[in-house]
């Protein structure tokens, strides 16, 4: 009977790190964010990566983990869940700023979705 029931998954950022600043983290991060993408999107599970207890975020971060996901996966689609507001406006100005096809909406205060346009 849990035929067509859709899970929520959730990947802690703040498991591996709870400094996502650089580029270079961003990259140590990656690979197990790109599985966890890959198993849930595969089991059709919607997806949550949290920051919660993440003390810094950064646009460079968010890029080179978030977008990169959405943009490199069929399906690319994930919500963010307990990131600060300025990380995202500074990412919002560089996807504009760079023409990329990845968009962000915010769902409520803290929770945004990211997804390939």
């Amino acid at each position: 009977m849990t035929s067509g029931l859709i899970m929520l998954k959730v990947f802690r950022v703040a498991d591996m790190t709870t400094n996502c600043s650089t580029r270079e983290r961003g990259r140590k991060v990656y690979p197990a964010l790109a599985e966890f993408f890959r198993a849930g999107t595969a089991a059709q599970d919607d997806l949550v990566i949290s920051f919660e207890d993440v003390d810094l975020v950064t646009p460079s971060f968010l890029d080179e983990t978030i977008v990169r996901v959405v943009r490199e996966e069929p399906a690319g689609e994930v919500t963010l869940r307990a990131i600060p507001e300025f990380p995202i406006r500074s990412l919002e100005r560089m996807l504009r700023a760079t023409g990329s096809k990845v968009v962000v909406h915010e769902e409520s205060e803290g929770v945004y979705r990211v997804a390939a346009a």
